[in-house]
């Protein structure tokens, strides 16, 4: 999970009114599909009713003229898209929920995660996000994260795990740390253990039982931080272990209260899950 942060001013303040599809994700209101939202109590997901690509086939036809067939490449795309709204209280944002108000924001990634696979098995990518803030190209200043479910896999998560598959292959030994369930080395365990031992590193900023925060050797964006597990190989969402649900919340808690309290202010920020 990849948090990359903003410099600059606060975002719009929690008494801007509600627009586009969060506003349909208030009780009792009528979304763009005429659904009415059901009463919900803690955090809730529904089918994004602008979204960018969906689940139906569509035709693909082929450009005749040769060049433009050569230098405009296009591939059809399906999908699902997803939006999540955290609390029904729409002024909390998430380094204002306790840890155990983020668990269910965290049951909800995994429930769509495993829906997703089950309903849609010819999608590929799962991408779970945020962008909080206007400086960060969010255009609802209200707490919310959206998923797309993609047909194929995006060139960045591509290299991700063609670097994790040639570090694996390595069979490099790194005593101590944790591994794949096939005894062979993770790249980002690996690392995770490098960062802690023998001693955390000045990039390290939280530690827990399952997670690291820490600010990556390869950091490329301002205060970008990365959280990740140190102890077991976690494969995706749907092998989260039930006892590491709660660490995970302690520490996006502590990772978000720490931008707000550090630049005292609703800190903007993208947040991605790979």
């Amino acid at each position: 999970m990849r948090i990359d942060g903003s410099t600059h001013s606060p975002t719009n303040g929690s008494s801007a009114p509600l627009t586009g599809t969060i506003a349909h994700g208030r009780d009792n209101n009528t979304r763009a599909n005429g659904e009415v939202t059901e009463k919900y109590t803690s955090t809730y997901f529904f089918e994004n009713d602008f979204a960018a690509v969906n689940d139906l086939q569509v035709s693909h036809e082929l450009e005749a003229n040769p060049l433009r067939a050569a230098l405009h490449r296009t591939e059809p795309a399906r999908g699902k898209c997803y939006v999540i709204c955290y609390n029904p209280n729409h002024d909390l944002t998430m380094a204002e929920l306790t840890p155990n108000q983020i668990l269910p924001i965290i049951t909800a990634w995994i429930d769509l995660y495993s829906k997703i696979k089950r309903d849609y098995p010819f999608l590929k990518c799962i991408q779970i996000f945020e962008n909080k803030g206007a400086m960060m190209g969010c255009s609802n200043p209200h707490p919310h994260r959206q998923v797309w479910a993609l047909l194929y896999i995006p060139t960045i998560p591509t290299k991700v795990l063609k670097s994790q598959d040639d570090f694996a292959a390595l069979k490099m030994d790194v005593p101590d740390a944790a591994c794949l369930e096939d005894g062979r080395p993770c790249l980002l365990l690996s690392y995770a253990h490098s960062e802690l031992h023998p001693e955390p590193s000045s990039r390290v900023l939280h530690r827990s039982k399952f997670f690291v925060a820490l600010v990556p050797f390869w950091a490329t964006w301002p205060f970008e931080v990365l959280v990740l597990p140190h102890l077991l190989h976690i494969a995706s969402l749907a092998h989260l272990p039930p006892n590491a649900h709660l660490d995970l919340a302690r520490t996006l808690s502590h990772v978000t209260r720490a931008y707000k309290n550090l630049f005292r202010c609703s800190f903007p920020y993208s947040m991605a899950i790979f």
